[in-house]
This record gives structure tokens, sequence and C-alpha cells, in this order.
């Protein structure tokens, strides 16, 4: 009789764990606990340069380290949201931008992050390499992501394969160029003033890879 009351307590105490277990694995989102690599299409082509993203997304939590570099925003371009860049007659670089982020998985495939970035620009007169002046902003803003896995329900290496549309807003908060910095501007012939460059609202596509599938 002893040993049937041990074994019915057991069981009262594990059974209700393990539906608790099989519960939560039922809401375990896919490709969690994995590390992503990915580029973004809006640097690499639009913008001739490189870039690497490296994200880990646990069940909930995503975290990455965003890395571009060689950045051209030349003055005719349609992200130039500085109308005096296109007056004086500018082109900008960037010969790096970069940052962490760190966000929340609303859905399996869904999530927003804040993320927070340096980005180095340099500016010099349009279509020369003559250096005016370099210095380095920093935005804190928001991004939101879809991972759309076209090959998700394949049991080999191209379920790890990622296409990321990305909205982003990212506010300039803080620079390093001089207040009110003026210089002779030598195609316009005045004395003009540079404002720290702008990034605001940003549409991209990240093209990657999940290791580990699903």
């Amino acid at each position: 009789m002893k040993k049937l009351l041990i074994i019915f307590s057991f069981m009262l105490f594990y059974f209700p764990l393990l539906k608790a277990q099989e519960k939560t694995e039922r809401k375990q989102f896919p490709y969690s606990n994995r590390f992503s690599i990915q580029t973004g299409l809006l640097q690499d082509i639009l913008l001739n340069g490189q870039n690497i993203v490296l994200t880990y997304t646990t069940q909930r939590l995503v975290v990455d380290w965003s890395h571009g570099n060689s950045l051209d925003f030349n003055s005719g371009h349609h992200f130039k949201n500085n109308e005096g860049y296109n007056t004086q007659r500018l082109d900008v670089k960037m010969p790096w931008t970069t940052g962490p982020s760190i966000g929340y998985r609303i859905t399996p495939f869904f999530n927003v992050r804040a993320e927070f970035k340096a980005h180095r620009n340099k500016l010099m007169y349009e279509n020369t390499n003559t250096s005016i002046v370099s210095y380095t902003t920093y935005t804190v803003g928001l991004g939101a992501f879809y991972s759309w896995y076209p090959f998700r329900k394949k049991n080999n290496w191209l379920d790890g394969i990622c296409i990321e549309p990305v909205i982003r807003f990212w506010p300039t908060v803080g620079s390093s160029l001089t207040d009110n910095y003026h210089y002779e501007n030598k195609l316009t012939g005045e004395r003009e003033r540079i404002e720290p460059y702008k990034l605001g609202w940003l549409a991209n596509i990240n093209i990657g890879y999940t290791f580990g599938g699903r």
C-alpha cells in the first residue's frame, strides 16, 4: 500500500510536468537558438558598398550586430534628406556604419528591434575625391523585420535560406560635427554651413542563411 501511494504521488507530480513540457514544445517558435548571417541588398546594390549582419535568435529574443562599409550616398540620390547637401553640391560617403540591435519576436517570423548605430560620414565636392570634413553621427532607432523562409518545410539544408524585408526609422541623436560648422565652398563660392547628415526612414531586404534549420 505504501508503495502504491508513492507511485501515485509520483504520477500526480510527474504527469503535470510532462504536460507542461509538451505544451511548451508545441509553442516553441521555429528557428530558435540559431545563428544567422545576412547581407543587405540596399547596401550591396543601391549604395555600392557591403554589409554583413550576424544574428542570434532565441525563443523570443533577437540580438544582432550589423556592419556596413564603403557606402556611397551621391548628391543626386533620393536618400539625401538634407536639402543643403544638394544645394552645396556635396557627395556623402560612409566609410563605415556599425552597431548592435536587440529585439523581440512577436510571432515566429515577425520581430521588432531597438537599434543603436554609429555612422562615419565623409563629405566631398560632388563627383570628386576632395574631402571637406569627416564626422560621426549616432542614431537610436527602431526596426521591423519579417523573416520569410521559402523552403522551411524542406528537410534539408534549404530550410535555412531566409529573405527578410526590413523597415527602419533611424533618428540622429548625436554627432561629432562641430556646432555651426562653416566652410568656404569652392563650387558655390559661398561660405556654407553643414549640418549632420540624417538617415531617417530606410527600407531594405536582407538575404541570408540560418544555421541549424528549424
